[in-house]
């Protein structure tokens, strides 16, 4: 089954998280992903999305490389050549260090090549069409014929403004 981003607009910010509480406790409705769209009253877009940078994945890559590089290093060395603890201490350092660079270089590369930039225009194309203060919800759901129905009837006590598929979100919303 395919899936599809769907968009939920809210006048405020406050009702969409309550909204997606209720949809995440929903068994029958798979979220596989959840993005949040909102204007401040100072015209601020903030965009919360589960989505890892490069930065980040650099950073875990650079803190695993340099465990894994320290022991792997640490062992070797006390194997083969350390003869004194000034040496394995040097040896476990040297690990540490290269497995640190290494791990950054690698976390970068795998966030780069995974990142989904198509993904994040169109969530600054929507970003652009909210009014003061709306928040918008992005879901990636299973798309079914009927799933934009069901959505506006499990919604209607939240009080949706739009309810639309994201393409469709961003084509047809204008700034009021």
């Amino acid at each position: 089954m395919a899936t599809e981003l769907v968009t939920v607009i809210f006048a405020k910010r406050e009702v969409l998280t309550r909204a997606l509480d209720h949809l995440s406790g929903l068994n029958d409705l798979k979220i596989y992903r959840a993005v949040v769209i909102a204007k401040t009253k100072t015209d601020r877009t903030l965009i919360v999305d589960d989505e890892i940078r490069g930065e980040e994945a650099g950073i875990f890559g650079s803190i695993a490389g340099a465990v894994i590089g320290a022991i792997a290093l640490g062992v070797t060395a006390y194997g083969q050549i350390a003869t004194d603890l000034l040496t394995e201490l040097g040896a476990i350092a040297a690990g540490a260090v290269g497995g640190g660079v290494l791990g950054f270089i690698i976390g970068r590369l795998v966030a780069l090549l995974i990142d989904t930039r198509q993904r994040s225009v169109q969530f600054d194309a929507l970003a652009e069409r909210l009014n003061t203060e709306q928040a918008a919800l992005v879901i990636e759901l299973d798309f079914t014929p009927k799933l934009l129905d069901r959505l506006r009837k499990d919604l209607e006590n939240y009080r949706p403004e739009k309810i639309a598929l994201l393409r469709d979100a961003i084509a047809t919303r204008a700034r009021k």
